[in-house]
């Protein structure tokens, strides 16, 4: 359905490889549990990419890492639930509830996702697991102008965030 958009590879792709399009997750192979329950042997990138109720989307990821910190872990409400706990080592550096989830949004500049504690529905009018892809172009080609604008808004907020901290450092006396 991409393909189809005029303008998709050059602009999407150039506006996307750029800091507010990526984020960092842990990548351990030795994950650990406090319950009986083996979680699935994924890294957190692979489980969001392969479960088909997130399909990729960062909204729906955010949602299930906030989730996490709700205490939420069961794959029934939380589609890697068990994976995030898995990482518990990881996220549990940022606190728990909900002052832990703001923790882990601020560290990682993700703020233009979030609203009054919310995750931001970048598809649709609510946040569901049960309908992670668009189905028709307009529909994907809304998501991809929304999640572009988020894109964007998290270059800016980082872009503050280092003019404000970075004023004396080499790097920010350099011509651009």
């Amino acid at each position: 359905m991409a393909a189809a958009i005029p303008g998709y590879e050059n602009e999407h792709l150039h506006a996307f490889c750029s800091i507010g399009g990526y984020i960092v997750f842990p990548n351990a192979i030795a994950q650990t549990r406090n319950t009986d329950v083996p979680a699935r042997q994924w890294t957190l990138n692979q489980a969001r990419g392969c479960e088909p109720r997130i399909s990729d989307r960062v909204d729906l990821t955010l949602e299930a890492i906030r989730l996490y910190f709700a205490g939420v872990t069961k794959r029934d409400k939380n589609p890697i639930g068990d994976v995030l706990d898995a990482y518990g080592w990881f996220f549990d550096a940022f606190g728990r509830g909900a002052e832990g989830f703001d923790a882990y949004v601020d560290y990682f500049f993700l703020n233009p996702l979030v609203s009054g504690g919310r995750v931001r529905a970048l598809y649709g009018r609510e946040l569901t697991f049960s309908d992670a892809l668009p189905r028709r172009e307009s529909d994907y080609k809304a998501y991809i102008e929304k999640q572009g604008a988020v894109v964007s808004e998290r270059n800016e907020f980082i872009t503050r965030w280092w003019e404000q901290n970075n004023k004396g450092s080499p790097s920010a006396n350099q011509p651009q």
